[in-house]
């Protein structure tokens, strides 16, 4: 079991790594200018696309997953199903339905930096999602999504959820993800669950990313000095503030 960060700093202007500080457990450092660890934040995200017989209604999934760069492990921070993207309000009572998604990307951008997000489902059916949340002006910044490269079918999906749990190289809390996984039966599956299609996404997505992301670990030159919650990506000269 492990602890979500307390505290989560940009190392470069792209926010190619993320520096995360963690209150307790093995990781856990009190010096503000030292952080627990190195890490490529990214999300995955399965749209609302199917009908889900549990619930009774069409439902999505979205996670955010830390890869640490030193220890080459991959943690599940922060996971939410959802059916829409602004609340669905009962208008005689104003009483709230079904929570909407947006309010959960300001939050796991505030808590971990993470404005990326995979995804591997149709153009028709990510577009209609996408323009959704963009068309939000609550949800700042904008959030990217990025079509990672197709699996060939679920069953390589599958493969590349369990290469990781055996490999004991993924880490997660035991909330619907976990459940999920535990609770899944190939063969009662025609398709991979909400849950599972996001950590596949977010798999996929992020695996050809790493190397990448050590370099710029690894190098100081890449260090900024301290960036803002407000990512200016048209001028990146102003992405540096000026030494008082």
């Amino acid at each position: 079991m492990f602890t979500n960060p307390i505290k989560a700093a940009a190392y470069d202007d792209l926010l190619t790594v993320v520096e995360l500080w963690f209150g307790d457990g093995p990781r856990h450092t009190e010096d503000a200018n030292w952080p627990s660890g190195k890490f490529l934040m990214r999300g995955g995200i399965c749209w609302p696309d199917k009908y889900d017989t549990e619930t009774k209604t069409v439902q999505g999934f979205a996670l955010v997953a830390g890869y640490n760069l030193g220890t080459d492990r991959l943690y599940l921070f922060h996971e939410r199903a959802f059916c829409c993207i602004a609340d669905i309000v009962d208008p005689p009572t104003r009483k709230i339905l079904f929570e909407g998604l947006a309010p959960w990307f300001a939050t796991v951008w505030g808590r971990y930096l993470c404005d990326s997000f995979y995804s591997n489902q149709p153009d028709n059916v990510c577009l209609r999602w996408e323009q959704e949340v963009h068309a939000m002006p609550a949800v700042q910044p904008p959030p990217r999504f990025i079509p990672c490269e197709p699996w060939r079918n679920v069953e390589s999906a599958e493969a590349l959820i369990w290469d990781w749990i055996t490999r004991r190289r993924l880490e997660m809390l035991d909330d619907r993800l976990g459940q999920a996984v535990t609770g899944y039966n190939r063969r009662e599956a025609t398709e991979l669950p909400a849950p599972l299609h996001a950590l596949a996404a977010a798999l996929t997505g992020i695996l050809p990313n790493v190397t990448g992301a050590k370099e710029v670990a690894s190098s100081p030159a890449a260090r900024i000095r301290r960036i803002g919650n407000v990512l200016m990506r048209e001028h990146e000269r102003d992405w540096h503030e000026e030494e008082r």
